[in-house]
């Protein structure tokens, strides 16, 4: 335990519930609290004590507090994330403070609600694909059926084979249907440990010998609301992936239980080889598919995401390499009443751009990544736009060269109308035009641009904006309370 050479200090942050350490400029730990004596690693160094690393932290704002007297970072650990201050409480011995809180939980919901919004898009986005895709289908179907009653031989065995090969086309088009969750879903209460135990009888003469398959069911499972076969679909996906992941064979354990909110919770573990953790963000995304060989096209899992979610339920991933994994589905036993809270903020943004091709390009990428987005082809429409809209936008894309009236006019609204927005002037010509001077809320982006690009610029732009939407009174009272 360390001796804490500066009592007076110590004491201030004695009751501080976040860990905090005071740290010299060689960023040695020279008192503790006591939130930090229960986290606190082996070593003498902050980096040691706080998130057990052997080298200065690459986010550490050191400089940064030492030349404005604090510094805040949300940074990412191998032990969670965390919101990290750090104060010059000493400036003659520049002595300074680091105190972290774990907000995991937080990003942790964050993380989820992006991936949900993202899912819900590519969902709408395969659905409609699927939609218009099953009527040239059903044309060319119908086409190759008449043709088959009406020639022989050779021909005839031409037209049968297309028409297959089309069939297996349709199969693939009905999952996106799925996805897109336009096949209509039955819920209705039900006992998911019978399904379960039907669907075993069957499995075990159809899995390999080599892969054990066992299950675990709670007996006092209360029953929940659920579509029978939307179950099946979502437990066939899963089992199937379990079996692929394990050729040298293994075990599957399927479990049901009671979670301490009371929620119904089926888990499907397996031994087999594992996801690696950078690729687990992306398990549930259509077309996205771990599989060497390529040859499955990737839905299975983006299908039982959205089948769980049809249902009310969430699913979610356990996966070490080697370790096996586990995906765990979540039922909610009976409908949860909405509390009256704050939506969670969406990002408004306003594309004003006469191309077609553009605009229709930048509408329907932002709105795959969540944001909700307007468009205009032309000034007087983005004006419009502007003046209807209540809450204002908090990105303005702007194209500098729209004819009659210019970017720069619609710029100059939108400072009365949405003083905090940020602005993507997108330009033809050289940045050198005459730009209002707005600091760092005006962006340029030169055409051509690469889509990626202006997509991490808008993100970069979002999250400053949402770590701004703290008013400066609860600023404060965030900084008092780190200030002990």
């Amino acid at each position: 335990m360390f001796q804490n050479v500066y009592p007076k200090i110590c004491k201030i942050f004695s009751t501080q519930p976040d860990p905090s350490v005071g740290i010299d400029t060689s960023r040695k730990v020279l008192f503790v609290n006591a939130a930090a004596q229960q986290i606190q690693g082996k070593g003498e160094s902050c980096f040691q004590i706080l998130f057990r690393e052997n080298a200065p932290c690459a986010f550490c704002p050191l400089e940064e507090a030492l030349s404005k007297g604090q510094a805040r970072r949300i940074v990412t650990t191998q032990g969670g994330d965390y919101d990290l201050w750090l104060y010059l409480l000493e400036r003659e011995e520049q002595i300074l403070v680091c105190s972290i809180r774990d907000i995991s939980p937080i990003e942790e919901r964050e993380r989820r609600r992006h991936l949900g919004k993202k899912m819900e898009a590519l969902s709408r986005f395969a659905g409609n694909i699927a939609h218009h895709f099953n009527n040239l289908l059903a044309g060319a179907m119908g086409q190759l059926e008449l043709l088959k009653q009406e020639t022989q031989g050779a021909l005839q065995e031409r037209a049968a084979r297309i028409l297959r090969d089309l069939q297996h086309g349709s199969e693939l088009t009905n999952k996106l249907l799925t996805l897109g969750m336009g096949q209509p879903i039955d819920i209705k209460l039900g006992d998911i440990n019978q399904d379960i135990k039907n669907l075993l009888v069957v499995l075990r003469d159809l899995i390999p010998e080599k892969i054990i398959l066992e299950s675990d069911l709670d007996r006092e499972l209360p029953h929940i609301h659920y579509d029978r076969m939307a179950l099946v679909q979502v437990l066939l996906n899963l089992i199937s992936n379990a079996v692929d992941a394990m050729p040298e064979g293994g075990q599957i354990t399927i479990t049901t239980g009671v979670s301490p909110e009371g929620n119904v919770i089926l888990e499907i573990k397996d031994t087999g080889v594992g996801i690696p953790p950078d690729l687990q963000e992306f398990i549930f995304e259509p077309f996205f598919t771990t599989k060497k060989d390529q040859k499955r096209a990737g839905l299975g899992l983006s299908m039982a995401y959205s089948l769980v979610s049809s249902m009310g339920g969430e699913i979610e991933l356990e996966s070490l390499p080697e370790r096996g994994s586990t995906f765990r589905i979540i039922f909610p036993v009976k409908k949860r009443a909405h509390l009256p809270t704050e939506a969670p903020r969406v990002c408004r943004i306003l594309v004003a751009e006469e191309d077609t091709y553009i605009r229709n390009l930048l509408k329907e990428a932002f709105s795959l990544h969540g944001y909700q987005v307007s468009t205009a082809a032309k000034g007087e429409k983005a004006l419009e736009l502007l003046e209807k809209e209540p809450k204002g936008f908090d990105i303005l894309i702007v194209d500098l060269d729209m004819a009659a009236m210019g970017g720069l006019r619609i710029i100059e609204e939108a400072l009365v109308r949405s003083p905090r927005a940020h602005f993507i002037v997108i330009s033809g010509h050289e940045t050198g035009i005459s730009i209002p001077k707005m600091g760092h809320r005006i962006h340029f982006l030169q055409k051509p641009f690469h889509l990626k690009e202006i997509l991490n610029l808008v993100k970069t732009i979002w999250e400053g904006l949402k770590s701004q939407k703290v008013s400066s009174e609860d600023e404060d009272k965030i900084t008092r309370e780190h200030q002990g």
